[in-house]
């Protein structure tokens, strides 16, 4: 009886129907935010991802550069993550994952890496939240003059929405707008696919939505054919503040394949 377990558990492992757990080491900037495409792509997680401003005096480097111009970027400490069991994976982004995304498996993997994540010591600290379709990584807190203060992601914020339809292009310039004017912020497009933009029209319902709702809505115009209505895929988002010009950029990503089944929460507007 015991060699039958074990050559079924051999078999599931060999299979790849169980994951065993494994450590991923990142000595990049934004190890995190590194994290999370590592988890979209070898998961097929539909995770996002957004920071804060670092205190200048401890978590920003400054470089000097032979053009004589100043260039900023956060101080990071190199970190290996160790990523639990549990997890249906993949070789490649062509291959299909060895199984069913859980919602319930994918949001305790994230909130254990995240936690490895605080307690490394690299800028900030970072909770994640699902909505029932999204597992959203958010920078909560940052360092101000030595000491940690509470931070509100840019996404959280509520905004006055007048409902509306047009292309995903004009919905952005909407939300960039709206969050210049009650947060001060500037929010800019950076890696995004343009094309799809243009020619793609969003619907955010609702008058009183958060940014988080509306990128959401976009993200469903960019997954959506426009001609059978269908979805094509799953987009998430990044949103990264660029000390040197005091700005955040939003930037879009294609996550393949499965993504966890709406178990709690949504993520539609009121």
């Amino acid at each position: 009886m015991f060699r039958q377990l074990v050559y079924c558990y051999l078999l599931l492992i060999l299979s790849g129907l169980i994951v065993l757990s494994e450590d991923l080491t990142f000595s990049r900037t934004r190890p995190l935010m590194a994290l999370c495409t590592e988890l979209q792509d070898k998961y097929g997680l539909l995770v996002t991802y957004e920071d804060a401003p670092g205190d200048p005096i401890t978590e920003v480097n400054s470089e000097i550069r032979s053009n004589g111009v100043t260039f900023l970027s956060p101080k990071w400490k190199t970190i290996t993550f160790h990523i639990p069991s549990g997890l249906p994976t993949r070789p490649d982004l062509a291959t299909p994952l060895s199984g069913a995304v859980d919602a319930g498996t994918s949001l305790a993997t994230v909130q254990d890496v995240v936690r490895q994540y605080n307690a490394s010591g690299n800028p900030g600290r970072f909770t994640v939240t699902s909505d029932g379709e999204y597992l959203h990584v958010a920078q909560t807190a940052r360092m101000v003059n030595g000491k940690f203060e509470r931070f509100e992601p840019v996404t959280d914020t509520v905004l006055a929405w007048n409902p509306k339809t047009g292309t995903c292009r004009q919905v952005l310039g909407d939300l960039f707008a709206a969050l210049r004017q009650q947060r001060s912020i500037t929010v800019v497009e950076g890696a995004v696919p343009m094309g799809a933009l243009l020619m793609t029209h969003c619907k955010v319902e609702g008058k009183s939505v958060t940014a988080r709702q509306i990128l959401a809505a976009v993200a469903d115009g960019l997954d959506t054919d426009p001609v059978t209505g269908k979805k094509m895929g799953s987009d998430a988002w990044y949103l990264v503040y660029d000390p040197n010009g005091h700005k955040y950029f939003l930037s879009f990503v294609l996550v393949r394949n499965n993504r966890p089944k709406a178990t709690v929460g949504t993520r539609r507007a009121a």
